[in-house]
């Protein structure tokens, strides 16, 4: 049987959750995803993760911020002006908005634009079953 490595394409199940056990993302829903490993398709901890696995492997581990989303970066979080955005726009905190022209995304914080992921700063662990080598 193979072992996944570097350059290979693989589909994959994954839950990622909190230490509480909340689950933050999952393909349990959608479908698995394919990834091909080396071509940053998704984050460094959960590549590596992948490295070694054979079809059918389960495996759980905790990735940290730095190897997922990233350390949560205040400078990411910008204040402007109600004026600044359409008079039509209702906000309310938690809401998503696409920002133009970068085409990146922001959270509503009171009247403070958060940019940062949502799991930036945020240890998770990822349950993590190899469906099969592509």
């Amino acid at each position: 049987m193979a072992f996944l490595k570097s350059g290979d394409r693989a589909k994959v199940h994954y839950t990622g959750k909190f230490e509480d056990g909340q689950v933050a993302v999952t393909s349990m829903d959608s479908g698995p995803i394919e990834v091909t490993l080396g071509s940053s398709e998704v984050i460094d901890g959960f590549e590596k993760a992948l490295v070694g696995m054979q079809p059918g492997d389960f495996k759980s581990t905790t990735i940290s911020a730095e190897e997922g989303y990233g350390p949560y970066n205040e400078d990411l979080v910008v204040t402007v002006k109600r004026s600044s955005l359409p008079q039509d726009m209702e906000l309310k905190i938690g809401d998503q908005l696409e920002i133009a022209p970068e085409g990146g995304e922001a959270y509503v914080v009171t009247v403070a634009l958060d940019m940062n992921h949502p799991l930036a700063g945020k240890d998770l662990i990822f349950d993590i079953q190899l469906l099969e080598i592509l």
